[in-house]
């Protein structure tokens, strides 16, 4: 009687550690998380970021006001800056083109997560948000000499473009489930809609130095805008992964 009554408070010990542990896999009050995308089919798995309405990649981060409740943002930076060199002969000439494009945007919603009781592992919830994007200045210079035994001609384009703004609103369907402490995958179902602004007055100015004379000017000035309002539902849910800590 006595083994029985040792193994059967065994047993229970067991029972209330595994249900401990499973009412703790969750995040709590305090907890932050990031949350990334699935891709591929199962023999090529890969994680990826959300792509914004102004074309940044998003990282997702929570944190959590409660166990029902989290802030939700996604931030989205893009600064970028390419250059490119050529060089190449035509006939006697030696042709050489240097340049530059430099943009920079910006990309951030904010919102509330609310999170229903679901079970010990699963986690359904919906969100919204408020989205605001900025849109840098496109800027280009571009650089090319032409060598010859006479010497080096010279052109010299500098070109500037307004950006632009976005705003928007994102609704947000989903669900976790916890496969261990903090750690799940799910999936979410997104609509939105959004108001962008991109492009606006533009300039161009070329300058020429000849082998000889002076140098010339010409400056080139107009106005190429875009105004659009989507409103945006996703055609399939997406595959995400999430740690929280």
């Amino acid at each position: 009687m006595r083994k029985q009554l040792i193994a059967i408070a065994l047993l229970g010990t067991a029972f209330f550690t595994v249900t401990a542990q499973e009412e703790s896999l969750k995040p709590v009050e305090g907890d932050f998380g990031i949350m990334l995308n699935v891709n591929g089919l199962i023999d090529n798995l890969r994680l990826s970021n959300v792509t914004s309405p102004i074309n940044t990649s998003l990282i997702t981060g929570k944190y959590y006001l409660s166990a029902e409740k989290a802030i939700r943002i996604d931030f989205g930076p893009s600064i970028s800056s390419i250059k490119t060199m050529t060089e190449d002969s035509v006939g006697a000439s030696l042709v050489g083109i240097d340049s530059t494009t430099s943009k920079s945007s910006l990309y951030l919603a904010v919102g509330i997560e609310k999170h229903f009781k679901g079970t010990k592992r699963l986690d359904p919830y919906i969100a919204g948000q408020v989205a605001i994007g900025f849109i840098g200045k496109t800027k280009r210079d571009i650089k090319q000499r032409e060598e010859t035994t006479a010497g080096t001609e010279r052109t010299t384009v500098t070109y500037q473009q307004d950006g632009g703004f976005a705003i928007g609103l994102v609704g947000t369907a989903g669900f976790n489930y916890f496969l261990a402490k903090n750690f799940a995958f799910g999936a979410e179902y997104s609509l939105g809609y959004n108001y962008l602004k991109q492009g606006g007055n533009y300039s161009e100015v070329t300058q020429v130095t000849p082998l000889s004379g002076g140098s010339t000017s010409d400056v080139e000035k107009g106005k190429l805008q875009t105004n659009s309002n989507t409103f945006n539902v996703d055609g399939t849910a997406r595959i995400v992964l999430s740690y929280y800590f």
